[in-house]
Order: structure tokens, then C-alpha cells, then sequence
């Protein structure tokens, strides 16, 4: 079983994850194809890992082939790694609505747990991986945001300090980014970063069209 881009590629940039849905081609070799159940998107015994872990969320599936299997991954906004790291599917032969048609792999009733993965070399499993390659070490945290009070009733500016330090590219601009139930989740417009040549601190204003509770925190993410 091999796992790459639609394009045939081995790998995929981080930017790509973070930016748009990414779409991938999981393929099978040998007498093995994808089951019926699989062919209309049920995917039992699939497992997806990656390292450091990133909550990655599969959107549809197709079936151009009976060995060929279309995956669209969900964009994941805040998606960043430190350096190049795996992306692998494993794919569990089980004896109850498999995945997959063959006499080649032993199957079972024991699954593994959601978000673990099947050993690779499993009696009853195939995995597969492609690279996802990183944009280089990403900055600091931006300083903590606070208010500042402007001569208006709707409206509202907030002020924070720039990334002690930039990482390996300069800072273009910031972009909301509101946790809801501890997921980080994209909101509002992004804000240019003006200056790239010194470090200024960062604002925004906005019109107040509500109130944020305690567990509904904004925060800024420099990307």
C-alpha cells in the first residue's frame, strides 16, 4: 500500500495543510482491493497518525479505482511543524465490514482504539506514509493581547508585543484564532504586520458584536 499526493508526489507542505483541503491517494498492490463498504466511505480500521500529533480530520472519500482510494483531509488553520515529519495510514484487516477484500492478511475482531495506530508489520494491518514538510521553525508567541479604550461605544482596539523571535522567516501578519471546547479554530480577518525590518507590536480594531465568556478565549497567532 502506498500513500501520496493526487499528483503522485511522496510528500506535501505544511502550508498546504494549513491552507486549503488537502487531497491524497491512498493505493493498494497485489491481489488486495478496497471493499464495497470502502468504495462509499466506510472506513473501519482506518487509523491516521502523525508526529507531534495534529488533529488531522478526514472529509470524503472517493473511489476512481477498486485499488485506489481518494482522501480529502479537512484544512487545519494553525496546522505548523518544527521540521519534516511523517503522515501514516494504517489500514486494519478486520473479520466485520473490513476495508478490504483479500486472503493475503489475517483479520480480527480487535481493532485498535481510536488514535492508536496498527503496527505497520501487523499480521492483520497495512500502513502507508508520505513526508510532510516543514516551512522551518515557527516564531514565538506573540504577547499577551490587552484593550485599548477608543471614543467609541462599538468599537474596541486590542494591542499585543511581537514574537521575541521570528523563526526562520519574517512575520507577514496575524490572524485570530478562538479555542472552542480546547480546538483552535480560525475567526475574524488576518492583520497585516507592518515593518519587517524591526519589531513593532501589533493592533487590530474591531466593531463589538458580542460578549466572549471565560471558556471562549481569542488569541493572536502569528503563522
Amino acid at each position: 500500500m502506498t500513500l501520496s499526493s493526487i499528483d503522485g508526489a511522496s510528500s506535501v507542505e505544511e502550508a498546504q495543510l494549513r491552507d486549503e483541503e488537502t487531497t491524497l491517494l491512498l493505493t493498494l498492490h497485489g491481489p488486495a482491493l478496497w471493499s464495497a463498504s470502502a468504495r462509499s466511505g466506510g472506513l473501519s480500521g482506518l487509523r491516521l497518525s502523525l508526529q507531534p500529533a495534529a488533529s488531522l480530520k478526514l472529509l470524503r472519500v472517493a473511489a476512481p479505482e477498486p485499488r485506489q482510494l481518494v482522501l480529502t483531509l479537512e484544512r487545519h488553520p494553525t496546522f505548523d511543524v518544527p521540521h519534516d515529519v511523517p503522515l501514516t495510514l494504517h489500514v486494519t484487516h478486520t473479520c466485520a465490514g473490513s476495508m478490504l477484500q483479500t486472503t493475503a492478511l489475517a483479520c480480527t475482531d480487535a481493532p485498535p482504539p481510536a488514535g492508536e495506530a496498527a503496527e505497520a508489520n501487523s499480521a492483520s494491518s497495512l500502513g502507508a506514509s508520505l513526508t510532510v514538510r516543514s516551512g522551518g521553525l515557527p516564531p514565538s508567541k506573540p504577547g499577551r493581547p490587552h484593550l485599548q479604550h477608543l471614543n467609541s461605544y462599538g468599537s474596541l482596539r486590542v494591542v499585543w508585543a511581537p514574537p521575541e523571535h521570528e523563526g526562520d522567516s519574517p512575520v507577514s501578519h496575524y490572524a485570530w484564532v478562538e479555542y472552542v471546547g480546547g480546538v483552535p479554530v480560525l475567526t475574524g480577518d488576518a492583520v497585516p504586520q507592518h515593518g519587517h525590518t524591526e519589531r513593532r507590536p501589533g493592533s487590530a480594531t474591531a466593531r463589538v458584536l458580542g460578549l466572549r465568556g471565560p471558556d471562549s478565549p481569542l488569541t493572536p497567532h502569528a503563522p
